[in-house]
């Protein structure tokens, strides 16, 4: 915060479980939290639909909110605005170093400026891409190759104002 520096904090379950007030400090100094739905759920301590979830995580401070949930639909908030990806429809070999392909991708995204839903989508790419395959880093993708996976497996974005 003293270096005016964004960051980028996605929290382990282990961490989420401390609870809002233990982690305050980092939520306040965040631009952007990146956490899965059970992780989401132990850091507020509340089993509440993932829009509530995203909303109160919000309030937090964080300009940007994003929650995933497997291979369930992946949210995130930011300026009012609620946008909701469905994951493409892939073989899953293993889940291990998924929500961290997603972070990095998501990240590169943001880092490039690209709008918020194509660094959605370069998140979802790199995450669906290493599902695909044993191990936690195999098959990371490049941002031309994250490129070649959206226009081969189109992931829509809806956009809801709250």
């Amino acid at each position: 915060q003293k270096n005016n520096i964004s960051l980028l904090f996605n929290p382990s379950l282990y961490l989420a479980e401390k609870g809002k007030k233990y982690l305050r400090p980092f939520l306040q100094a965040a631009q952007i939290l990146v956490l899965n739905k059970e992780e989401a759920q132990a850091l507020l301590n509340k089993r509440v639909d993932t829009k509530k979830l995203l909303k109160d995580l919000s309030a937090l401070s964080p300009k940007i909110v994003v929650i995933t949930d497997g291979p369930r639909k992946l949210f995130a908030i930011s300026e009012n605005t609620i946008y909701t990806l469905v994951p493409p429809d892939i073989r899953v070999v293993h889940t291990a170093g998924a929500g961290d392909a997603f972070t990095a991708g998501f990240l590169a995204g943001i880092i490039k400026n690209y709008p918020l839903e194509k660094a959605l989508q370069i998140g979802q790419a790199n995450s669906s891409s290493v599902i695909q395959h044993l191990g936690t880093k195999n098959r990371l993708l490049t941002l031309k190759e994250a490129e070649q996976f959206i226009k081969k497996y189109p992931m829509r974005i809806t956009k809801t104002k709250c």
